[in-house]
């Protein structure tokens, strides 16, 4: 974010994923919002997207932060079974 994102030029960031060991989900959410917040207008600098795989022996909380991070920065989260 500190490298890419500029209030003038359109950018996108893609997370790929199956799961989360961290602590709390609040720590992520309010670091990117920080990191993604336009000073001027307040609306994000990039659009951010996950995609998770779904799959046995993995807890979902990957699924639960990232549908909120896209939520949250204009983004799409799209959950995928891992056949």
């Amino acid at each position: 974010m500190k490298k890419y994102a500029r209030p003038s030029i359109k950018l996108s960031i893609y997370i790929f994923g199956d799961d989360y060991t961290g602590g709390s989900y609040n720590d992520v959410i309010d670091r990117l919002q920080l990191l993604n917040t336009n000073k001027i207008n307040g609306k994000p600098l990039a659009r951010i997207h996950a995609v998770g795989f779904i799959s046995q022996g993995v807890s979902g909380r990957f699924g639960v932060l990232m549908r909120e991070v896209a939520k949250r920065n204009n983004g799409t989260f799209l959950a995928l079974p891992n056949n």
